[in-house]
């Protein structure tokens, strides 16, 4: 069956940021309405269509109504912080740490230039230690698997005075980030990547001290909680910068885990410079609360839409996928069947 015969709408969008991330400047993806709700598919343009097929089963979980109940009424974040200069970087994460209550924050790292690395996050190590006390914020780092072993050895030993609470993905391969722990930095390591793409779920203490869980590349909320019950070290949930829809949706299946994770990276709602819920999901007192956001009608028409076409063909092909490997559930097929 099409997916889009069971919909009531779909609405491609583009959001802008408010600086650069990860190379983008705008955020694209489409909101679908089901029978239960908004669910909100964004894979990146490098995503196939096999690894779509889980964005899209995170989709229709929401549309389905299916996403785990709260066990929490909120849940603890971090900052996030673009790539920006290193006076920029220090005045966004003071404004975090004042407004926004959070005191762990979380910086891209992985330049071609190393010593723009010490400059940014020792920018933000004195910002910091400005507002909160010396020493008293933790700082993130995320290489997105840019670094070879040797670089991030050599990196990591440069930052770890600036007390770095992880790395994030290091190097691309699970061999090169073993290379990286056997090394001994003292900085602990957590893998994203390697987990949403390689889908390697088993042994993760043997090279890595954290996972990194996205709910929407793996599957959807039902897929995390039993994924974070399983692995063998700590999890931290954190977004794949969906719109404060999707966002909603992350911090609930965050406060739906039995073991409440560590402080999750979900403050991603601070780099949209537009939205399509009609209050983004933002940090207050370091938390967000964990209520799932549906989209204002009136932002929705305002946002500008990309290659529809495009966009509703990508939704057929993960459907088509996802379907084929079973990963929507039996239970929400049969919903879409029975409200179609």
């Amino acid at each position: 069956m099409s997916l889009l015969t069971h919909l009531t709408d779909c609405r491609p969008y583009r959001l802008p940021l408010r600086a650069p991330f990860r190379g983008l400047r705008h955020r694209e993806g489409v909101l679908l309405q089901g029978p239960d709700g908004w669910g909100e598919f964004a894979p990146f343009a490098d995503y196939g269509p096999a690894q779509d097929a889980y964005w899209l089963a995170a989709a229709v979980e929401m549309m389905t109504g299916q996403v785990p109940p709260p066990l929490r009424s909120h849940v603890p974040v971090n900052a996030i912080l673009p790539d920006v200069a290193p006076q920029e970087l220090a005045h966004l994460a003071r404004r975090a740490a004042r407004e926004q209550g959070c005191s762990t924050v979380k910086v891209k790292v992985g330049a071609d230039d190393h010593g723009l690395d010490v400059r940014r996050v020792r920018a933000v190590r004195h910002a910091l230690d400005d507002v909160l006390g010396e020493a008293q914020g933790r700082i993130r780092i995320d290489a997105n698997g840019r670094w070879t072993p040797a670089r991030a050895t050599a990196a990591l030993t440069a930052l770890r005075e600036f007390g770095i609470d992880y790395v994030e993905q290091p190097c691309r391969s699970v061999a090169e980030i073993a290379a990286v722990r056997a090394a001994e930095t003292g900085v602990p390591i957590a893998v994203d990547e390697v987990l949403r793409r390689d889908r390697r779920f088993r042994g993760l203490s043997a090279f890595a001290d954290i996972a990194v869980l996205k709910v929407a590349p793996l599957g959807g909320g039902r897929a995390v909680v039993e994924l974070a019950a399983s692995l063998d070290v700590p999890v931290v949930i954190s977004s794949a910068l969906e719109s404060s829809v999707g966002l909603s949706r992350d911090a609930r299946v965050a406060a739906a885990l039995p073991r409440p994770p560590l402080v999750c990276g979900l403050g991603t709602g601070a780099l949209l410079a537009a939205d399509l819920a009609a209050d983004t999901l933002l940090p207050v007192h370091g938390c967000v609360p964990v209520d799932l956001l549906q989209p204002d009608p009136v932002r929705l028409d305002a946002a500008p839409t990309p290659d529809r076409a495009g966009w509703l063909a990508r939704v057929e092909r993960a459907w088509e996928n996802a379907v084929a490997a079973g990963i929507v559930p039996d239970d929400q097929v049969a919903r879409l069947e029975e409200a179609a």
